[in-house]
């Protein structure tokens, strides 16, 4: 996605393979940037539209910066690593 979501920053996404369509319904679904636009269709007078939209739809900024919060509150690198070790726990005792 180029800029981190942890940094407060509206996203434009323009998924084009796999799970990148998931998570660009994920960034509008939670009002962090505009609709996604498909990397196939995209045309400079639609792009330019998510990008004024990103930088300048007050909610979008809100909920961004607010989402920053959050992020920032969480560390998932020992959130990640507390998951992998208690899957290889489960996997070394046959579960």
């Amino acid at each position: 996605m180029g800029v981190r979501i942890g940094a407060g920053v509206p996203q434009v996404v323009l998924p084009h393979l796999l799970d990148q369509y998931y998570w660009a319904a994920q960034v509008e679904r939670l009002g962090l940037g505009p609709r996604p636009l498909p990397v196939d269709l995209v045309t400079a007078d639609v792009l330019a539209e998510r990008l004024d939209r990103a930088l300048n739809d007050p909610a979008i900024r809100r909920r961004a910066a607010a989402f920053a919060t959050v992020i920032g509150s969480r560390n998932g690198v020992d959130a990640a690593v507390d998951v992998i070790e208690q899957l290889v726990s489960d996997r070394m005792q046959g579960r």
